[in-house]
């Protein structure tokens, strides 16, 4: 995928009826169905058992234009075999959104991937379990995902 930042500032996960800031500092608001699909909790409140230097990289997923939202979730859903094969993460979680409220015109996701690894050396050199499973993921994830519309960054863990 291409190297670019991305052209959102920040990801604030919450749950209830957060009103702590007003809409004007929002792109949009997702709901998202969580799924964990392995490992760790991925920073849940009271999740001691990452280690204080991971690094976790969030992608903003965007569907191939030419596949329907069912299509789309299935495609994303049997991805996680191909992850569990080919990559070197320490956990992993897939979130389909549910509803994107976009308050200002941009272009929303489909899916954000949560992606855990135990360091950002793990993320340097193991992202990969072979040399061969970067093209196994390239073909998986050319069946549901756009690369142009897809946007990841790494963010480290903060203790709360």
């Amino acid at each position: 995928m291409p190297v670019a930042g991305p052209t959102w500032t920040a990801l604030i996960w919450t749950t209830g009826e957060a009103r702590f800031l007003t809409p004007e500092h929002l792109l949009s608001v997702l709901e998202v169905d969580r799924h964990r699909v392995w490992g760790a909790s991925l920073g849940d409140r009271g999740d001691t058992a990452l280690p204080q230097d991971a690094v976790l990289m969030v992608s903003l997923v965007a569907r191939r234009s030419d596949l329907n939202g069912d299509t789309f979730v299935e495609r994303y859903r049997s991805h996680a075999e191909v992850a569990r094969t080919h990559h070197g993460f320490s956990a992993y979680r897939q979130n389909v959104v549910r509803q994107n409220v976009a308050l200002q015109n941009v272009a929303g996701c489909d899916a954000i991937s949560e992606i855990l690894l135990a360091t950002e050396e793990d993320w340097r050199n193991n992202f990969y379990a072979t040399p061969s499973a970067a093209e196994a993921v390239g073909r998986d994830v050319a069946r549901f995902l756009d690369r142009a519309g897809t946007s990841s960054t790494l963010v480290r863990r903060f203790p709360g």
